[in-house]
């Protein structure tokens, strides 16, 4: 069997096992590793900073969104880590709960009722999120060419906003790259035009990013 070369981090109650059980399932059965912790935990470990490791490694989080899940203290901590460290959040509701308000922004599944092609949608979505990771080649590419200190004239800061807004809320991202931004939106913004847009706009916050991969930190932006 070929490696797995995705890694999602699957979070959910206890009391929505086996609806978590069948979400990993398919997932796996695409080679997308998941991690959860009734098979990541091992003996001895430390389990908050194996639940920390898992999500901020993680390419992307799915959240198996319920009227449990909403009530534990476990699942939304592990959610809204998620969120600071601006990974790319898909929940996946199976009753007809009250989402967080946190949470309502972002577009979710509806799996109360699930069909298979619903099943096909969710491995498309979280396909097309990890082709959409911070980290990913083409991104460090699309770095290099940007990297001039040369500054381009863009469209006003007004039309850049509501193109980042919806970026984000439809990925369910609350921090993101200058560098990232560039690359998903097409622009040719600096991080100095960038920044002067976060002060203007009350909006967003500055944000330093992390990589997952390396020690190198990126400026950024945060949704308030």
């Amino acid at each position: 069997m070929a490696k797995p070369s995705t890694s999602i981090f699957l979070s959910y109650s206890h009391l929505n096992f086996h609806a978590a059980a069948l979400v990993r399932k398919i997932l796996e059965e695409e080679q997308i590793e998941t991690w959860h912790d009734s098979n990541s935990l091992k003996a001895g470990d430390e389990w908050r900073s194996s639940i920390d490791d898992g999500i901020d490694t993680a390419d992307v989080f799915v959240l198996i969104l319920s009227e449990a899940s909403m009530l534990s203290a476990y699942v939304t901590y592990e959610w809204a880590r998620a969120l600071t460290q601006g990974t790319t959040v898909i929940p996946v509701r199976i009753d007809a709960c009250k989402a967080h308000p946190k949470l309502e922004p972002i577009q979710y599944f509806d799996f109360q009722t699930p069909s298979d092609s619903d099943y096909e949608k969710l491995v498309a979505r979280v396909k097309d999120s990890v082709e959409n990771s911070e980290e990913t080649a083409q991104d460090k590419v699309i770095e290099q060419r940007h990297s001039s200190d040369a500054e381009v004239e863009d469209h006003d800061f007004e039309e850049i906003k509501k193109q980042i807004i919806e970026y984000m809320n439809a990925r369910g991202r609350r921090s993101i790259s200058f560098h990232l931004l560039r690359a998903k939106l097409g622009l040719k913004t600096t991080d100095a035009r960038f920044s002067e847009m976060v002060e203007k706009e009350r909006i967003f916050t500055h944000k330093t990013l992390h990589s997952r991969v390396n020690p190198k930190t990126r400026k950024g932006l945060r949704l308030r």
